[in-house]
């Protein structure tokens, strides 16, 4: 697939029926030529420029149409690097990734093959098949492990989909390990690392645990948005551990010193939720609009809207809850984290039960199927 010098002038020489002998005016024997092509010999970098010019007068000029004089001396190494970088892309990838696996651990060019399988996995992360993305970045790591490139960041995102996939133990088990890579270093990724884990724990059920990572991010400066979205996940934490005041008064801190405007759409959400499960319907839906004010995305803004469902609901407005359900339906069952999945199905489930709506409540066991 790539060629050296030498196997570029026998390659030449076929494609213009050059005999061996032909060279010799040019101070190279036919032994020598013979070495070259059987890669016995190699070429100095001035004989490399005579031996680019023999090949043009040879051919007549025709030789340089394939040939710029840069790419006759480039070794296959160095050829194979630049097609890797030409063919790193996601399409490539998703259609020959064996040939590109194989052109990259011939030469040993882990790189590029690293980019690949990252822009891989981060595909299938999109379209929440969290299983395959890990095989991508898994293959990351065995490649990272040939290098000395940190695989903090691919042992974290293993975590992230184990996250998704409600498989907290292996999630924390991934971020634990990028932590072992990040034990030296600063900056966003370990603190990243740190609020994932920490998210993990709470999910699992272990809130103390969760708290000492999440202490440990309050108290740094280095990523503002990690320390911000650490007081919501402190709030979660106190909230589980049935200690609402406490909860409601991390919130109401940040809230009234926003310091990390993308976060504050989700503070008010996490405060609205929190007078909903005390039964302030009200307070809660006042949370809740202002929630959707700050909030730009719009799985975000279905996660909130399937509150204020549940709510209207609770509220016997069957039709505005049945409205609201019905929208946001396919967004909660695509992009919502498994908690809030289960807790979109419940409430619908017991809407159509009080409803005696057994046809919907058919049509939604075959769409969570």
């Amino acid at each position: 697939m790539f060629l050296t010098i030498g196997e570029k002038i026998r390659q030449v020489r076929k494609q213009y029926g050059l005999k061996q002998v032909a060279f010799e005016s040019f101070g190279f024997s036919r032994d020598y030529i013979s070495m070259l092509e059987t890669n016995k010999r190699s070429l100095n970098e001035e004989m490399k420029q005579l031996m680019y010019d023999a090949l043009d007068q040879l051919t007549n000029g025709l030789f340089k149409e394939n040939y710029t004089y840069e790419q006759f001396c480039l070794t296959p190494e160095q050829q194979a690097e630049i097609w890797l970088e030409e063919h790193c892309t996601l399409e490539y990838g998703l259609s020959d990734y064996e040939i590109f696996n194989e052109v990259a651990t011939k030469y040993e060019l882990f790189q590029p093959l690293i980019n690949l399988n990252e822009k891989i996995a981060i595909h299938y992360y999109t379209t929440r098949d969290h299983q395959r993305s890990n095989e991508y970045f898994l293959k990351a790591i065995s490649y990272c492990n040939q290098t000395d490139i940190n695989p903090a960041k691919y042992y974290n995102l293993v975590g992230v989909n184990f996250n998704q996939l409600g498989q907290y133990k292996d999630a924390i088990a991934q971020y634990k390990i990028a932590s072992y890579f990040l034990s030296e270093e600063t900056g966003s990724l370990k603190y990243k690392n740190l609020y994932d884990m920490s998210t993990s724990y709470l999910y699992d059920g272990d809130c103390e645990q969760s708290l000492i990572y999440i202490d440990e991010i309050m108290n740094q400066n280095e990523d503002i948005m990690a320390k911000g979205s650490s007081y919501l996940l402190k709030g979660m934490s106190l909230q589980k551990q049935n200690k609402d005041e406490e909860a409601k008064k991390i919130l109401l801190e940040f809230i009234e010193n926003p310091f990390c405007p993308p976060i504050l759409g989700h503070a008010y959400h996490n405060l609205a939720y929190l007078e909903y499960n005390n039964g302030f319907y009200e307070e809660a839906l006042k949370y809740l609009d202002l929630s959707l004010k700050y909030r730009e995305n719009y799985s975000h803004n279905s996660v909130t809207n399937s509150i204020v469902g549940e709510i209207n609901y609770r509220l016997k407005k069957y039709e505005e809850a049945k409205s609201i359900f019905n929208e946001i339906k396919r967004d909660i069952f695509t992009s919502a984290h498994m908690d809030q999945k289960e807790d979109f199905i419940t409430w619908g489930l017991q809407m159509y039960l009080d409803l005696k709506d057994f046809d919907s409540i058919k049509s939604l066991f075959e769409e969570v199927k």
